[in-house]
């Protein structure tokens, strides 16, 4: 649909996915939509724990040719949400991301239960998760309410100052991790 297409490329607040090949679930690259610029691209590679758990997370890796972007869908949206607030982010001199004051050092081969290097066999830039920051990971809400107009009313305060993912909690869809 040439709507679509057109709305893509000209929404310049669209951030898009894709996945880069390899690593260590051996994953298929999988493209962006051709319509999104590489700038507003992030990869949505995750790195498992031996038992299966997610307890790291990827902020940059090495791009494939299919996946060109180095930086995850989590970086571009931080990103994204903090440029209108002019806080800086990056790398500084010594590869340490960093958030306007704040720095992120990655996780090593040498840390805490992390006592080998095969851990971090994925490689990028890896950092490791607090799920106690937050209980309440995200409100959701349906599909089917927002087409049917039950959200119009509030809708605007409910996207305003905020990073709106779309996608599928349904479990058919597989795409869950411990």
């Amino acid at each position: 649909n040439d709507g679509y297409r057109k709305a893509l490329r000209e929404a310049d607040q669209v951030v898009a996915v894709c996945a880069i090949g390899g690593g260590q679930q051996d994953l298929p690259s999988i493209s962006p939509p051709s319509e999104v610029s590489l700038d507003r691209v992030g990869f949505s590679n995750i790195p498992y724990d031996p038992d299966r758990r997610v307890r790291r997370q990827l902020v940059g890796m090495s791009p494939d040719q299919v996946c060109d972007t180095s930086r995850s869908l989590s970086t571009q949206l931080v990103s994204a949400y903090l440029e209108p607030e002019d806080i800086d982010s990056g790398q500084d001199d010594d590869g340490t991301v960093y958030i306007g004051d704040l720095r992120i050092p990655a996780i090593s081969d040498r840390l805490g239960g992390y006592q080998h290097p095969s851990m971090l066999r994925d490689g990028g830039y890896q950092v490791l998760i607090n799920y106690r920051a937050n209980p309440e990971l995200a409100v959701t809400y349906s599909l089917s309410d927002l087409l049917q107009g039950v959200l119009d009313d509030d809708l605007s305060e409910l996207v305003r100052d905020r990073i709106v993912l779309v996608g599928t909690i349904e479990r058919t869809f597989n795409d869950y991790h411990f």
